[in-house]
């Protein structure tokens, strides 16, 4: 017999559809549709009944050992108030499930288990537990509602004080008081969309949803049910237990190999991993193997010796080689570094039109006449082969490759300016934007390391993988899709998703 969540009730009262899921009757969808609930959740907000999923605190001294050994993912670097994902797997490499680990401190963590899996996933933790550590199921003293989508943070806000959400992709405070009541509250979710999640005592679950809803009315915000859910984490390609993993597929066939850190000592099923994919992984270069030494064509070594002369190294050093650790994170910098200058001359260029790109640059560094542009004693690369289309489709029909930009009707906004120029190491398309917004878009030099940036700093918007940072102007998400590197800036994180989630 099926469960009822403790927003059973809500659900009849509003209209939803009522279906068996993970053994808890739920929603399947609301009046509205599965349609319209996507795109709410897309363009505005969504508000899901997730109290099915099950909730686990592990504590005690050796709690960091019984998750390092029971996850898949390194949990080494991870400070308190940090949420983080992780597979679990079998001795044999099969998923046992794939988990959600919020840390309290180094003896404190909740761990999040899928419903369908939440009885199994307990017995198994328990049966491997060692040393001083307890295990509490305390799934029944917990209902969870997502609050999904754009305008999440400005309804939250409502019903709280913005500066008691946590603010970071995959963080959580404890606790936040949300119209008077205690919770959980995670920047966390299954839609690809910034948002929500909030833990909370059941019998305040209901309380919690109406005054979330009421919050949420001038701001687009309506209930969302299971089918809408299935389709944002299929568009945002989030993988679900049963379907694109199971006990017979390991977390690397299944394309979560990021997740699973082979570098540790240990964890259940690595040796398994080791052999099944034992091909796959010596391809994979070691740690040591990217810190040594390379040496790199004439060329490369003149130019990387203009990048680093700023900082210190003397020319015999760059000449030798450097490590590619050392070589991918100053590629990352220089990148940023890059389209920080291209986008603030994007705007120099829209607000001074007369003045053109190339002129506003050399404005910028006190410089007249034309030939190579120098800052000291580096040249700087842009030219005048920088050449203006009217529109973005006009520049597709000469351009090389095909990319991704914001179809903007219908939308807040409009593209102001569209340059593309090649200079022999790289393409670079520009899109300046209203709203104080631009896009830069790099090809051929694009395949660069994200290691600069931490999990913590990655963020699903619109479906789409981002690495965020903030600049002096604004925010700034980085994002890599079909070997060309994106860098869409924009003053604020709202208009930073709008634009991102237009992105086509």
């Amino acid at each position: 017999m099926e469960l009822k969540t403790p927003l059973y009730d809500c659900h009849v009262a509003g209209g939803g559809k009522i279906v068996p899921f993970a053994g808890y009757l739920l929603p399947v969808q609301y009046p509205t549709g599965v349609i319209a609930e996507h795109m709410a959740v897309r363009n505005h907000a969504g508000l899901f009944d997730v109290s099915h999923m099950g909730e686990v605190m592990i504590t005690g001294p050796d709690a960091f050992a019984n998750i390092q050994n029971l996850f898949t993912n390194d949990f080494t670097s991870m400070t308190d108030g940090k949420v983080r994902y992780s597979p679990m797997c079998y001795e044999d490499g099969g998923v046992v499930d794939d988990l959600i680990v919020y840390r309290y401190n180094q003896e404190k963590y909740l761990v999040v288990v899928n419903a369908s899996n939440r009885h199994k996933d307990v017995e198994w933790m328990k049966s491997h537990l060692f040393g001083d550590v307890k295990l509490e199921d305390i799934s029944d003293r917990v209902a969870q509602i997502a609050l999904q989508g754009p305008a999440s943070v400005k309804i939250l806000s409502k019903l709280t004080g913005e500066q008691e959400l946590p603010v970071k992709f995959y963080t959580f405070r404890d606790p936040v008081l949300v119209d008077g009541i205690s919770c959980i509250v995670s920047t966390t979710g299954y839609t690809g969309e910034s948002g929500y999640e909030c833990y909370c005592d059941p019998a305040d679950a209901p309380k919690l949803w109406n005054a979330l809803l009421k919050a949420g009315e001038d701001e687009g915000l309506i209930p969302c049910g299971l089918g809408a859910r299935d389709t944002l984490r299929l568009e945002a390609a989030m993988p679900l237990y049963g379907h694109e993993m199971d006990e017979n597929v390991t977390p690397l066939e299944t394309g979560l190999g990021s997740y699973v850190k082979m570098g540790k000592e240990d964890f259940i099923g690595k040796k398994a991993l080791e052999e099944k994919h034992a091909e796959e992984l010596d391809s994979v270069p070691s740690s040591e193997e990217l810190d040594k030494e390379v040496v790199f064509s004439k060329r490369h070594q003149r130019r990387m010796k203009k990048l680093l002369a700023s900082g210190g190294a003397s020319s015999d050093e760059s000449s030798r080689g450097m490590s590619m650790a050392l070589l991918f994170r100053i590629s990352i910098t220089a990148v940023l570094l890059v389209g920080l200058l291209v986008f603030g001359m994007a705007v120099y260029s829209r607000n001074n039109p007369a003045a053109g790109f190339l002129p506003a640059i050399k404005d910028m560094f006190g410089i007249s006449g034309k030939g190579p542009i120098k800052n000291g004693d580096r040249e700087l690369e842009f030219t005048e082969n920088m050449r203006a289309f009217g529109s973005v489709e006009e520049l597709e029909k000469i351009l090389p490759f095909s990319i991704m930009y914001p179809r903007t009707q219908g939308t807040q906004f409009s593209i102001t300016a569209v340059r593309y120029a090649e200079f022999p190491d790289r393409k670079l398309v520009m899109l300046s934007l209203n709203d104080g917004c631009g896009i830069s878009i790099y090809a051929e030099d694009a395949r660069y390391s994200l290691e600069s940036f931490s999990e913590e700093d990655r963020r699903q918007i619109g479906g789409k993988d981002c690495w965020l940072m903030e600049v002096s102007n604004g925010v700034q998400a980085v994002m890599v899709e079909y070997d060309l590197y994106y860098v869409i800036s924009a003053p604020d994180m709202e208009r930073l998703e709008s634009l991102i989630s237009i992105m086509e």
